[in-house]
């Protein structure tokens, strides 16, 4: 059994070491590339395609049309981190902020996407990636992994810009923004 505290050793998951404090990885789904930061890799899964579970918040402002309505096609993406330096990175319950949006989105903010969760829980995955009643700081050793996904209005061989932030925790338990790191990857969904 995987340990229940941030103190003890990760598990193996596949190709990764998963962080104790974290939910186990997923790797299924198609590999869509990597994105580097100075501190960390993302691998980017596409892992399934479904509906819109019910309408979303997003409506175009002219046509006062929503942008995802239910039944409408929704992707999965999971974005599995691995800490690439040598140095613990202490991480808030925000742990990383993942942004995708296609290269040809004119609205401002992100993609609308289905805010309820059975559908994470259908295909496997969390958008939340640590255990329950673990407490933050959730520290991510050299080498180890956790994952967590987002869903989003799905349109196939679409060219989608993924960003990725990651901003430790500082010692005072505030985000050190002076340490914020963003990396960011193209990628065509299938």
């Amino acid at each position: 059994m995987a340990s229940t505290s941030s103190e003890g050793a990760g598990t193996s998951s596949g190709s990764y070491k998963v962080a104790a404090w974290a939910l186990p990885i997923s790797e299924a789904g198609d590999k869509l590339g990597t994105v580097k930061g100075d501190s960390f890799s993302v691998d980017i899964y596409q892992v399934a395609t479904d509906v819109a579970s019910k309408d979303s918040m997003f409506v175009d402002k002219d046509t006062k049309e929503n942008l995802l309505k239910k039944g409408d096609p929704v992707v999965y993406l999971n974005y599995v981190v691995t800490n690439t330096s040598s140095a613990e990175i202490p991480l808030s319950h925000s742990l990383i902020t993942p942004n995708a949006k296609y290269t040809d989105w004119k609205y401002l903010g992100g993609m609308p996407s289905d805010s309820s969760s059975d559908g994470y829980k259908k295909h496997g995955l969390s958008s939340s990636g640590v255990k329950l009643k673990e407490k933050d700081p959730f520290v991510l050793k050299p080498g180890e992994s956790f994952n967590i996904a987002e869903n989003f209005a799905y349109t196939a061989g679409k060219e989608t810009e993924i960003k990725v932030t990651m901003t430790p925790q500082g010692a005072d338990g505030d985000l050190d923004h002076d340490k914020k790191e963003t990396a960011e990857t193209t990628v065509t969904l299938k």
